[in-house]
C-alpha cells in the first residue's frame, strides 16, 4: 500500500489524486502502526509485557527523526527518483505481521 501510494505521488501532478493517495497512504499506516503495536503486546510475556513495550515504543519513535531526515532529503535531488526509492524500501521492508 505504501509503495503503491509513493508511486503515484512521484508520477502525479493531479492535486486529487495526491490527496487521495495521502489519504490511502496514512490509513496504510495507521493499520500497520496498530498491527505491530499488536503484535509486540501479544508477543511479549506477561512478566516482560512493560518493559517490552516501553522499548519498542522507544525504538519506533526513535525513527521517526530519521525517516524525517530522508524526506527532507528528497529536495537535493528530483522527486520522482527519491520517491521511487521511498516506495522501492517500503515495500520490501514493510510486510504485514502474521
Amino acid at each position: 500500500m505504501c509503495a503503491i501510494c509513493c508511486l503515484s505521488l512521484a508520477f502525479s501532478i493531479s492535486l486529487v489524486v495526491a490527496t487521495v493517495a495521502l489519504t490511502l497512504g496514512g490509513a496504510g499506516w495507521v493499520v500497520t502502526w496498530t498491527r505491530l503495536d499488536v503484535s509486540v503486546q501479544l508477543s511479549s510475556p506477561r512478566w516482560g509485557a512493560g518493559r517490552t513495550l516501553s522499548i519498542y515504543s522507544a525504538l519506533s519513535s526513535g525513527g521517526i527523526g530519521p525517516a524525517a531526515g530522508w524526506g527532507g532529503g528528497r529536495k537535493l535531488f528530483a522527486r520522482p527518483s527519491v520517491t521511487n526509492i521511498t516506495a522501492a524500501d517500503c515495500n520490501s521492508s514493510m510486510s504485514p505481521p502474521n
